[in-house]
C-alpha cells in the first residue's frame, strides 16, 4: 500500500471483480512519480470499512500491472491509517 496518492488506484480487474465497466468511467491520464502515465478511469464507490460506509472516487487503472493505492481524497479524512511494513498489516481507525 502506498498513502502518498491523492486518488485511490486500483487494478483492472478489481473493477471487474466490482461489477463495474471500467470504460462508463471518467477518463483521466494519472501519472506516477516516475512520471509515467496510464489511463485511469475514476467511479465512484461504495467503500465499507468495518461498520462505515461512504463513497469514494476510485480510479481503475486499464491494466493489472499498477500497484494498489490508497489516496488521501477520500479516506484520510475519516481513518487514522497505519502502515505496519513488517507484518503486512494496514490498520484503518475511524476518527
Amino acid at each position: 500500500m502506498d498513502s502518498g496518492a491523492d486518488t485511490s488506484l486500483f487494478t483492472r480487474s478489481d473493477c471487474e471483480l466490482l461489477g463495474l465497466n471500467l470504460y462508463k468511467g471518467t477518463y483521466r491520464s494519472m501519472a506516477g512519480i516516475a512520471r509515467i502515465t496510464i489511463p485511469t478511469y475514476l467511479h465512484k464507490v461504495l467503500v465499507r470499512i468495518g461498520d462505515i460506509e461512504f463513497k469514494a472516487t476510485i480510479a481503475f487503472a486499464d491494466s493489472d500491472e499498477v500497484p494498489r493505492l490508497i489516496g488521501r481524497l477520500d479516506f484520510f479524512r475519516r481513518f487514522k491509517i497505519t502502515f505496519d511494513e513488517e507484518a503486512l498489516i494496514t490498520i484503518f481507525e475511524a476518527l
